[in-house]
């Protein structure tokens, strides 16, 4: 079973307001350097399943399967 952040995560709603875009900016960096590097890392995560729903972090992973290829012998 795919491990959802989405379906677990609480939505806070907060308006702030700002009067230009270098203030929002400024105000979205100090929100994000308020985080832990752990909530910093959850909200990644959700973001990556909100944007890549059919992802599922405990199956998607490299193929293990490996295929050895000779060389062929040339003829002379």
């Amino acid at each position: 079973m795919a491990r959802r952040l989405f379906n677990q995560t609480k939505l806070v709603r907060q308006i702030t307001i700002a009067r230009s875009f270098a203030e929002a900016e400024e105000q979205d960096q100090k929100a994000w350097r308020s985080m832990t590097p752990r909530q910093r890392l959850a909200t990644l995560e959700l973001w990556r399943q909100m944007n890549h729903r059919n992802y599922d972090p405990d199956t998607a992973r490299l193929p293990r399967l490996f295929e050895i290829i000779k060389p062929e012998e040339r003829k002379p």
